[in-house]
């Protein structure tokens, strides 16, 4: 049944690397800071730093603080994570693992009779509400400063593509920063459950394979709906969104509490789009009516099968 449970937790680590890389992909490529391939080594790179230096925190807060299962309640959560995550992925949407993997924990340990952290339940789910907020906060009111205080000032568009010209570096800069988020909080997230049976270095290991497999693989479908049709995106609006959702993203690590990287990410993009009058739409409300279904459905299907288990 371990075994079981650790190929469950590789796959749900390979979606990290198709789903949450894809979407902090989509705005570099989108905003032409980089060509993929650059960004996909030189996330690749930081992703793997981040996993052995900073999801420690996440993977003991995730699977020893909130809740420790054996090999059953495991597999469960982790079965029950990968079919969600395969479902919403086939509608090309960015994916929100931190609310399926938690909700799903949930569910189980509550019907299971499996003693459950709901104390800290609840300071995740406030979490879970008060970083996208402070993603979007961050990106809208980033940009709005550059452009006001700088941007403006730059009349013609030579003057103003040579000025965005200059946030290449800092836009690798926070590629890099996100990326060592995702390997802190994604891959402890996705590998946390199986605390019980290995220990972090292990599951960092672990972690950082699936991801990196995905990021080489699809990640570039899940990079086009984020570069593209959210919103239009250059190095200074990438730079926004990317640098806003990391400080975010590690402020929360250092807390040792987990957040949606996606969840940041996506609503720090569309501060920045919001912020010069742009966004897409249909696609925004997609995201949002993914992120307040998921959580429910999974603590409901993973309470059922407490249940019957």
């Amino acid at each position: 049944m371990e075994l079981l449970a650790i190929i469950f937790a590789l796959y749900l680590a390979w979606s990290v690397g198709v789903h949450t890389m894809g979407a902090m992909l989509g705005i570099s490529i989108g905003s032409g800071i980089m060509r993929l391939r650059e960004a996909v080594i030189i996330s690749g790179l930081s992703v793997i730093v981040g996993a052995f230096f900073l999801s420690g925190r996440i993977i003991d807060t995730v699977g020893n603080e909130l809740v420790s299962f054996g090999a059953t309640g495991m597999t469960v959560v982790l079965v029950i994570t990968a079919i969600l995550l395969t479902v919403t992925a086939k509608k090309g949407l960015p994916i929100f693992t931190t609310y399926i993997v938690l909700g799903a924990a949930a569910g189980y340990a509550y019907t299971a009779g499996i003693a459950f952290n709901y104390g800290l339940f609840r300071n995740i789910l406030i979490a879970l509400f008060v970083s996208p907020l402070a993603g979007f906060a961050g990106g809208y009111l980033l940009y709005n400063i550059i452009k006001k205080t700088s941007l403006s000032k730059r009349k013609s568009i030579r003057e103003r593509e040579k000025f965005e010209r200059k946030f290449a570096i800092p836009g690798i800069i926070a590629l890099i920063l996100m990326s060592l988020s995702i390997g802190g909080n994604s891959i402890g997230v996705v590998v946390g459950m199986l605390r019980g049976a290995m220990e972090v270095g292990p599951l960092s290991a672990l972690g950082a394979i699936g991801v990196i497999i995905g990021l080489t693989t699809w990640s570039y479908k899940i990079a086009k709906t984020v570069g593209i049709n959210i919103t239009d995106l250059s190095p200074i609006r990438s730079f926004s969104a990317q640098i806003s959702a990391g400080v975010v993203a590690l402020t929360f690590i250092y807390l040792s509490i987990p957040i949606s990287i996606t969840q940041t990410l996506i609503s720090a993009t569309m501060g920045v789009g919001i912020a010069r009058g742009r966004v897409g739409g249909e696609v925004s409300r997609n995201i949002l009516f993914s992120w307040f279904v998921g959580l429910p459905l999974a603590i409901l299907l993973a309470a059922g099968v407490g249940l019957i288990v």
